[in-house]
């Protein structure tokens, strides 16, 4: 019998959750078919602000494909005293933040669990799909909150050598001072990951991985793309559904405009640039030098 527990896609950001979201998304019990072109890259974000499921703006209501009849039926269902928003006081703010613990204790007793189960519930009808895939890579720091929503979720974690992963940013941040105003949200952000702070939060994904590394399937970019149907294969069984070798074969036309990354719409393939053509040699040997053990760990090979 199909399962119909929710697919979530994290890990580490710029390697290939969203062409693994594409990948998903162009399977017939992933589909989302009241969506134009039948695909949506949005991420709901909704683990790390779950009030934003009350709101008609932003990533939560974005990844509702702005479907306001079952946004009203979601508020309808949710318990009346719940807001969905951590301890207001500021030392309770800061134990939350610095403890996992305290972070799910909180968490559970806000009752977050039935009111993230009604919103995907929404999303599933809102998005027309028979089962529901969401990716938003930052969850990876939400994993216990996931499950304890969804404790029969399917967890796929994306990880990527970290000097590909820094020069996709940079890459990214180059595509963005030509096609978007200087001020805007994206150039800010990715002008504000410098090599230090890429490497702390790339450290910490993998730690967080690693906690719960029994609850999910991780998967190299470097795997994805060098044997995409062997790996999606992995992918389908490790979620429970038939292999469709169509998933990583077929194109996304509806893609080939968008400017922020065409690459998208293409087929699945293996990495082509050349991380020095996007940071200098001693920055990258600097990554390295403090991702060391984490690349051992992970088996990744030294680039400097």
């Amino acid at each position: 019998m199909p399962t119909t527990s929710p697919v979530f896609i994290v890990g580490v950001p710029r390697s290939g959750t969203s062409r693994l979201y594409l990948a998903l998304q162009a399977h017939e019990r992933f589909k989302p078919t009241r969506s134009p072109g039948g695909f949506d890259l949005t991420e709901s974000r909704v683990f790390l602000n779950p009030a934003s499921i009350r709101e008609r703006q932003g990533k939560a209501w974005d990844y509702l494909l702005h479907d306001a009849k079952e946004q009203e039926e979601l508020l309808r269902s949710l318990p009346p005293e719940w807001s969905g928003r951590l301890p207001a006081a500021p030392l309770l703010r800061r134990v939350t933040d610095r403890s996992r613990w305290a972070r799910a204790l909180a968490w559970r007793l806000g009752q977050n669990d039935a009111a993230l189960r009604a919103y995907f519930l929404h999303a599933a009808r809102a998005r027309g799909v028979q089962r529901i895939v969401e990716k938003t890579p930052d969850h990876i720091h939400r994993l216990p909150q996931i499950l304890s929503a969804f404790p029969d979720a399917r967890i796929l974690c994306m990880i990527r050598h970290p000097l590909d992963v820094y020069s996709s940013y940079r890459r990214r941040l180059g595509v963005a001072v030509q096609t978007e105003p200087a001020d805007s949200p994206s150039i800010r952000w990715l002008q504000s990951v410098g090599p230090l702070t890429f490497s702390q939060a790339y450290e910490a994904t993998i730690a967080e991985a690693e906690r719960l590394a029994s609850r999910l399937l991780l998967i190299r970019y470097e795997d994805f793309t060098a044997a995409p149907p062997d790996t999606f294969a992995r992918i389908c069984s490790f979620i429970g559904e038939p292999y469709d070798a169509n998933c990583v074969a077929l194109r996304t036309p509806g893609l080939d405009s968008w400017r922020q990354d065409p690459l998208l719409s293409g087929p699945i393939k293996e990495n082509d640039k050349l991380w020095s053509d996007y940071i200098d040699h001693s920055m990258g040997r600097g990554i390295e030098d403090r991702l060391a053990n984490t690349m051992r760990h992970l088996g990744y090979a030294r680039y400097t």
